[in-house]
């Protein structure tokens, strides 16, 4: 479609969703076209005595993401929440599709049936359907593997870490799952120069799941970090999610169980917007120096078992084993 037919289409929808026939909004491109003008109203099978009235790209943008954000809702389970849901409605709502959509928190199946998209409630796991639960009996979807023995209510007799198909043994809670499907979506919209670069994209995405998701999927589903711990750690993101609930002796009056899961979602997304910063902002440019030494590193010695690095000071260990195994370098 030619840019004056998508400026038309924008113009029909905002006309139509905003202001009655009789009065037509014509937005059209620098400078106005009068072919432009006219289909716009024959369009709205308007006459030709209409008034219109130039706005802005800006105006345009707004009214079309505050129509689709009317028209696109999220749902998950009303009462105690935890880092698991509240993490998860903060990625989605990072997603041009579901900016600023409303929430709806209830555990009836009839109130979440009309929503757009559900997680960590409803008893179903079926991305066509837009359905991430992960409580269903049989449940055990991972990050990089498939399991369709985990879905349609799932077999217990087949499903487990043992029949994960990939590197990751951890069984996805419902942000995990909401990670896996739209993960490489929400780090291009807070890192924009991923989108660009698919290896650093990839690494990235696969970074952030090992050094920050797993550990939501693993404390949700009842996963401990190891056989045997020697304390507790009372710090970590669950655990301060879970001390904003409402305590059990509260007064009466004070924030609603909406507004204390809001606060727990905006806590969730700092943190995880805080981790994928460096990640990307950090370790992904010395991932980078790194793999420039090493590729380099003929140069430096005729052994090849000599790196020099073009600056100090960055985090290259891990970069290095990693490389090395990738690239082949024994």
């Amino acid at each position: 479609c030619t840019a004056g037919c998508e400026w038309l289409d924008l113009a029909a929808h905002l006309a139509c969703a905003t202001l009655s026939p009789a009065h037509v909004v014509a937005l059209v491109p620098t400078p106005p076209t009068l072919v432009l003008v006219s289909r716009v109203a024959t369009l709205l099978n308007c006459t030709r005595n209409f008034s219109c009235r130039l706005v802005s790209s800006r105006i345009i943008t707004r009214r079309l993401a505050t129509s689709r954000a009317m028209s696109t809702t999220i749902g998950t389970h009303s009462g105690a929440f935890q880092a698991d849901e509240a993490l998860g409605v903060h990625l989605l709502r990072l997603l041009p599709a579901y900016k600023n959509a409303p929430v709806t928190r209830s555990r009836d199946l009839e109130t979440l049936k009309p929503l757009t998209i559900v997680i960590d409630v409803g008893g179903l796991y079926d991305h066509a359907q837009l359905r991430y639960d992960h409580h269903q009996r049989g449940f055990f979807e991972t990050f990089d593997g498939a399991n369709e023995a985990a879905r349609d209510g799932g077999r217990p007799d087949v499903t487990g870490p043992d029949t994960a198909t990939g590197k990751y043994k951890t069984k996805l809670s419902a942000s995990g799952l909401v990670y896996k499907h739209y993960g490489r979506e929400v780090l291009c919209a807070l890192h924009p120069s991923l989108k660009t670069n698919p290896d650093a994209l990839e690494w990235a995405y696969s970074k952030m799941y090992h050094d920050f998701m797993e550990a939501i999927d693993g404390n949700d589903n009842g996963v401990e970090i190891a056989e045997t711990v020697r304390y507790r750690e009372g710090s970590t993101l669950p655990s301060r999610v879970h001390r904003l609930n409402k305590p059990w002796n509260a007064p009466d009056g004070g924030p609603s169980e909406d507004d204390r899961f809001w606060k727990a979602s905006a806590l969730c997304g700092s943190e995880f917007e805080d981790a994928l910063r460096h990640i990307v902002e950090v370790e992904l440019p010395a991932r980078a120096l790194v793999e420039e030494a090493l590729r380099g590193r003929q140069a430096v010695h005729a052994s090849g078992e000599v790196v020099v690095f073009a600056s100090g000071g960055c985090p290259w260990k891990t970069h290095l084993y990693e490389l090395e195994r990738s690239m082949g370098v024994s």
